[in-house]
């Protein structure tokens, strides 16, 4: 199994009651798992302790065999090598599409981030908009750039949090199908969090409900 969550719990700091207990969950690699609830529920805390943006109380994450958090080990988020693509999309609205993409790769040199820029423009087919700005784009394309942002370095998951709240109920239709395509070509591993039951048919290929009663 590629992700392994097992009896995670958590609670914030002065709450007096556990937000996540003993969630679990198993994902095959590059499959599409929709966790689907309600607003609330704690979806997006179930990201973010993934993500290593929050710390759990107890539990474990193991991605790609590798351990990230169980008792004994915590790995800092921007070691986890994961990618994650906000309700808001967070592009930076000073830099173009170009420097979106490219930020966090400095490390890498110049020709294999223009390799890696190239790569994800062409699968999120947005090749011809690399030097506009955020506010020039669509909200439709704007995701697409935020997606093509959290690909470029090659994450071993994707997490994704309510991804489509931000569209117009016309283009949703449309861009879900968009979306399933470009995660399916990159044969990301991929988590997205969802209150929308259409949203989770669309580009799911597996539905987890939390809470699981629902």
């Amino acid at each position: 199994m590629y992700v392994i969550v097992k009896n995670l719990s958590f609670k914030y700091k002065n709450a007096k009651d556990y937000q996540i207990t003993n969630f679990n969950l198993e994902i095959e690699k590059g499959e599409i798992v929709a966790l689907l609830g309600p607003s609330g529920s704690g979806k997006s805390t179930i990201l973010r302790l993934i993500s290593g943006l929050e710390i759990p109380n107890g539990g474990e994450i193991i991605v790609n065999n590798r351990v990230l958090y169980n008792k004994n080990v915590f790995i800092e988020p921007q070691k986890r090598g994961i990618g994650m693509v906000f309700q808001d999309y967070a592009l930076f609205p000073h830099m173009t599409v170009e420097k979106n993409i490219l930020f966090g790769l400095e490390k890498i040199n110049k020709e294999a981030r223009q390799r890696i820029l190239d790569e994800v423009l062409e699968l999120v087919d947005m090749k011809e908009y690399k030097k506009r700005y955020p506010h020039e784009l669509s909200g439709g394309q704007q995701q697409r750039i935020a997606i093509a942002r959290a690909l470029a370095p090659k994450p071993s998951l994707l997490l994704l949090d309510e991804p489509f709240s931000n569209l117009d109920a016309g283009l949703k239709k449309r861009i879900r199908k968009e979306i399933k395509e470009i995660l399916k070509k990159s044969n990301i591993t991929s988590i997205f969090v969802t209150h929308d039951i259409e949203d989770a048919k669309d580009v799911a290929d597996r539905i987890e409900c939390h809470p699981c009663e629902m």
